[in-house]
């Protein structure tokens, strides 16, 4: 099922929403503990929650672990199903291993997935694929690495090939040309990553109604992380994944995410029909 994902950005200990990535271009900010506000989003029904580092995307460092674990301890004291995922900052192997074993469910590598993909092939190997994620930050169909600081020369579609090839369980594509402007997302360039690679894409950048959420579930990704939108009040997080659920009943499967999806679902049909019929036969 496709899922909306909240973000929880941190910077400077507290929770924050920055414009395209910039430092100093602050959209939204709060004291309220970053833990709480993962309580509250799992309350809601959230699944998955985003976590960024960013000063350790800045830094090229983990920058705030102590708090990633005081956010984990928080959520899973109130559900054993919501999931954390946390980028920014992972640089290393020992970064990656720390956070897996705190509670992690998967990484998010970015810079060094183009300038040491061993390392993510280390991980991958070590902890699964699936608790491995890969980010390919786009700036006018380049990647951008280093905090977005720098941008490449690498194309997305070929981004994407690479990510799956080193070891990419999942790739989570952000749009830096429309990040934190909630002027609406770029469907074409979802859909190019998605039909790109076999692994589930989920989408970033951009959102601001439940329109976008549909679009992007219709794009073909398997998710969308959502920030600002939520935080300034543009999307109410209970109202977008009623629409999902509604919505996505009626799609049909077009991607291998969605097909996995729809595969399942038929799995646990077949089973539960054997079942039936092998307590009919004993009666």
């Amino acid at each position: 099922m496709f899922e909306v994902i909240p973000a929880i950005d941190l910077k400077g200990g507290k929770c924050v929403q920055l414009r395209q990535g910039r430092a100093s271009d602050v959209i939204f900010s709060t004291d309220e503990p970053p833990e709480e506000i993962a309580r509250r989003w799992v309350a809601l029904g959230a699944r998955t929650l985003h976590i960024v580092d960013l000063d350790g995307a800045f830094r090229g460092t983990l920058v705030h672990f102590q708090q990633i674990k005081r956010i984990l301890e928080a959520v899973h004291a109130c559900s054993s199903k919501c999931k954390i995922q946390v980028g920014g900052g992972i640089r290393d192997y020992e970064s990656a291993e720390k956070l897996l074993n705190a509670g992690v469910e998967r990484v998010i590598f970015g810079t060094v997935a183009f300038r040491r993909p061993e390392v993510v092939r280390a991980v991958a190997e070590d902890f699964s694929k699936r608790r491995v994620m890969v980010a390919l930050d786009a700036r006018g169909g380049k990647v951008a690495v280093e905090g977005w600081q720098h941008t490449t020369e690498i194309g997305v579609r070929e981004a994407a090939k690479h990510a799956e090839s080193i070891g990419a369980g999942s790739i989570l594509f952000t749009n830096i040309d429309v990040e934190g402007l909630m002027r609406g997302v770029n469907v074409s360039a979802i859909r190019e990553v998605v039909r790109a690679v076999s692994v589930p894409v989920v989408a970033s950048g951009g959102v601001s109604s439940v329109e976008d959420v549909l679009a992007v579930c219709d794009a073909g990704a398997a998710g969308v992380v959502v920030g600002s939108a939520l935080y300034t009040g543009k999307i109410d997080f209970r109202s977008a994944v009623d629409a999902v659920v509604a919505h996505c009943s009626q799609v049909v499967a077009t991607t291998p995410a969605q097909q996995a999806s729809v595969s399942e679902r038929k799995e646990v049909e077949v089973r539960t029909e054997r079942k039936r019929r092998r307590q009919d036969s004993n009666l």
